[in-house]
């Protein structure tokens, strides 16, 4: 995997941070569902299970707070913090909103043309794989990060046989032709 900031001049990964707490989330969302069920029955276990959700501290939780409160042209380490989480594309309980966030923070942030490389890929894979909530956010990004390789390739999707690909693919065609 490819590694973040620096801290003590070693390379910092979030990558394992962002897979434990998607795991975590999960499980923990996972047994608040399980418990409702039962909740007539038992409802000591669903106001346990609820407890220890809203009780989760992950271990992204205060790089999270930080994309939320700041913007990212002094904090090189956010940048590579958004830019994992989104290579990553973890799916938990509200991911979808950080991912929006992340996106609009990307879209105005100081980036490296490594991180710039990356970031296009990330936008690649949204065509073919992220028709979520934040695939808009996707597109206005891919306008900010244009490059001849990604309208290229953005431009080959969207003769795709597959229906949802070419669908992405035109939609994001679209914001690049928007004035």
């Amino acid at each position: 995997p490819h590694t973040g900031g620096q801290s003590s001049g070693r390379p910092v990964s979030y990558y394992e941070r962002i897979r434990v707490t998607a795991a975590d989330i999960n499980r923990l969302h996972a047994r608040v569902h399980e418990t409702c069920r039962h909740r007539g029955r038992d409802s000591a276990s669903w106001e346990q299970a609820t407890a220890d959700f809203h009780r989760y501290v992950s271990p992204i939780d205060a790089l999270v707070r930080r994309c939320y409160a700041e913007e990212f042209a002094d904090a090189p380490e956010l940048v590579n913090f958004a830019v994992e989480f989104l290579e990553l594309d973890p799916l938990f309980f509200r991911s979808g909103y950080l991912k929006e966030t992340l996106l609009d923070q990307l879209k105005v942030a100081p980036l490296t043309e490594a991180n710039k490389t990356r970031l296009r890929e990330v936008l690649i894979d949204a065509v073919l794989r992220r028709g979520r909530r934040e695939f808009r956010r996707y597109c206005r990004l891919a306008v900010v990060l244009q490059s001849a390789e990604l309208l290229e390739k953005v431009r080959e999707l969207a003769q795709s046989s597959e229906h949802d690909v070419r669908s992405r693919a035109r939609l994001m065609l679209s914001y690049f032709h928007s004035p």
